[in-house]
């Protein structure tokens, strides 16, 4: 409204808004990189995540990691190995937290976490580079077949487990007594990680 010397005058406008909607948003706090020690604890956190035209329906998260070496640009493994040399096996919860060691290996992990609501998924990746001494050390038992007492002419089977990453080899060899004329040394991957002995 203005006035001018006691007269007054109206001017009105009509005017439409127009609000877009916000889609669903994935989020990974700490960055799209960050470096961490082999010793650290391990902290992945999509809890920002939101829908901002939806606060009522509930999101659920999905994660997911993948590894390779730092000096090895090529192979992408797409399981990785926790601290204890077990695949990593993720709640399906905003926040994750694990204890150091976090991971098996020193290397670059990328995890990515799936958010979805209502038919409706969004994801994103955070790059974690692991360093570190490489002083975790895999832990292997050795059992013999059979197991009683055998004769001479019989075969041993040893079989070796352990608890690793795939792409790791092992190498087996034998020392017999200075009377023994037997000698064995065999390099194999360790996904038939087994040697029978003659």
């Amino acid at each position: 409204d203005a006035s001018y010397a006691g007269s007054t005058q109206n001017c009105s406008a009509n005017v439409t808004l127009h609000v877009a909607s916000s889609a669903l948003q994935a989020f990974i706090a700490g960055g799209a990189r960050r470096v961490l020690h082999l010793r650290s604890e391990l902290e992945l956190d999509a809890s920002a995540s939101e829908n901002p035209d939806n606060i009522q329906d509930p999101i659920s998260f999905r994660w997911s990691c993948a590894f390779r070496l730092v000096d090895d640009l090529e192979s992408v493994h797409d399981i990785c190995f926790d601290g204890n040399f077990d695949p990593m096996w993720f709640p399906r919860t905003s926040r994750i937290v694990m204890a150091p060691p976090a991971v098996s290996h020193s290397g670059i992990y990328t995890f990515t976490v799936t958010v979805e609501q209502n038919g409706v998924s969004r994801s994103t990746s955070t790059q974690i580079t692991v360093i570190g001494t490489g002083d975790v050390f895999p832990i292997v038992t050795i059992s013999a077949y059979p197991t009683s007492p055998v004769i001479p002419s019989a075969l041993l089977r040893f079989v070796g487990q352990r608890q690793f990453p795939h792409f790791l080899d092992v190498e087996w060899s034998l020392r017999s007594p200075p009377s023994f004329n037997h000698s064995v040394m065999q390099t194999q991957n360790l996904r038939v990680p087994s040697l029978t002995v003659p």
